[in-house]
């Protein structure tokens, strides 16, 4: 990270325009101590000077013994004691006014500090230098766009929304949740959320030719208003992958969007798809990633760091399948609102909910499965019965049409098979669902995804 590092905090400086800026840079040391939170104007009412929180995001402990911090100005540093020494996955702060931190914040340690200079409320820079007088990180931050203009009104911080990102680059910033920040703590940051949200992520496409789409996102507007989106940005976990929206992308309410890695793949995969922006240079990874929106002031506005072990659905990775959102009101940051589609190519420009809750009503035994999946021409639905029943095939759209419905039809307990045609639709997502009469009325039995590939 430090080699980018560094080409971003220049382009930073030099975009902001920040004339005071003037120190030189040292050789990076590669290690894993990194500026996570910073404290440059407290309250007024709890006054604990400003502060610096550092974080060893690495497996070994550090020795800090040595090192220094600096602001923008080369002549003012505070050394660190000998014997500092930051634990794996520790935090150490590192105050102004140590009395006064303490006043404001009696249960945190390790604490260090002392030093007479401040950072400054407009605009500054905090650099950790190692004993060596390397430099190994540098954060050179502004109270203005695209900086969070929050952290000048006194009392919250500046916070780095995880810190295994870029602290380089603006857009990883946000001011925490509550006043006072979280100094010796994981950082609890408050993202403003539109309506817009991730809402399906394919990582690791079927391999099969015939269905192959490369990665793709499904974005879901779940407002009741229309937003426009030009000059939105998708990233995935590094910072230089970044995917700019056309101008004049706009999203009415209960719409959906595809960006795709590859646009025109995607279309001969699911040419019923309407809204698919593109392409990508990168792809998302089959090992765990991050998908992140953020608007045109590169402020985020949604984010899914998923994982391919438990508790994240592992039926995506290498099955075709995408991971869909249960359900869009479900925060996406947690792995439990989470499933693997039902079926090969997932469900995109489509509601999620519809295979599941056709599947809720399931019948005990029922090992329904259709094979084969994807097909051309037809599909066998195979399923077992317990007990005699009268039973109705459906096909439905994703958006929850009817399509097809073939006629009721009487059958003993045991294995059966019902073939349902296919040759007059187009290439795409449907569901087949098998329904079973009970007590003079029709209850859904369970249902299962189809493609439909041509």
């Amino acid at each position: 990270m430090i080699s980018s590092f560094f080409r971003a905090a220049c382009a930073v400086l030099c975009v902001l325009c920040i004339p005071h800026v003037s120190f030189s840079v040292a050789q990076a040391a590669q290690t894993d101590v990194v500026i996570n939170e910073i404290m440059y104007k407290p309250a007024d009412d709890a006054d604990s000077k400003d502060w610096v929180e550092l974080f060893n995001r690495g497996n070994d402990a550090v020795d800090l013994s040595g090192w220094r911090l600096r602001d923008d100005d080369d002549s003012r540093a505070y050394e660190f004691p000998d014997g500092t020494e930051l634990g794996a996955g520790a935090y150490l702060l590192v105050a102004q006014d140590v009395e006064a931190f303490a006043i404001v914040y009696p249960g945190v340690s390790p604490v260090i500090g002392g030093y007479e200079f401040g950072f400054g409320s407009n605009a500054d820079a905090v650099r950790i230098f190692d004993r060596d007088d390397r430099i190994i990180d540098m954060v050179a931050y502004s109270s203005e766009s695209p900086w969070p203009a929050e952290a000048n009104s006194g009392g919250l911080s500046l916070a780095l929304v995880d810190p295994a990102l870029d602290n380089a680059l603006a857009s990883n910033w946000l001011v925490t949740a509550e006043e006072g920040g979280s100094p010796g703590a994981a950082n609890e940051v408050e993202i403003v959320l539109s309506s817009i949200v991730i809402n399906e992520i394919m990582y690791r496409a079927d391999p099969d030719p015939l269905c192959h789409t490369e990665d793709w996102v499904e974005l879901y507007n779940k407002g009741s208003e229309a937003l426009d989106l030009s000059g939105w940005q998708f990233m995935d976990d590094n910072d230089q992958n970044v995917f700019v929206i056309p101008d004049g992308t706009i999203m009415a309410p209960d719409s959906y969007l595809i960006i795709a890695e590859d646009p025109e793949l995607f279309g001969l995969v699911h040419p019923q798809v309407p809204r698919v922006l593109g392409p990508l240079d990168f792809g998302l990874g089959s090992n765990g990633d991050a998908v992140r929106i953020l608007d045109d002031e590169s402020k985020l506005q949604d984010r899914v760091y998923y994982d391919v072990a438990a508790p994240w659905p592992a039926g995506a990775n290498g099955e075709g399948a995408s991971i869909e959102l249960s359900d869009p009101s479900l925060d996406n940051a947690l792995a439990s609102s989470w499933r693997a589609s039902g079926s090969k190519g997932g469900t995109p420009g489509a509601s999620n909910r519809l295979a599941a809750s056709l599947a809720d009503g399931g019948v005990p035994g029922l090992d329904l499965h259709n094979f084969p999946n994807p097909a051309r021409q037809f599909t066998t639905l195979g399923f077992n019965l317990r007990l005699a029943a009268s039973v109705r095939p459906t096909l439905i759209g994703v958006n929850g049409q009817l399509i097809r419905s073939l006629p009721e039809r009487m059958l003993d307990a045991g294995q059966h098979s019902i073939s349902i045609d296919l040759i007059d639709l187009p290439t795409g997502t449907y569901v087949c669902a098998l329904a079973i009469r009970q007590n003079g009325s029709w209850r859904m039995a369970g249902s299962k995804l189809i493609t439909v590939v041509r």
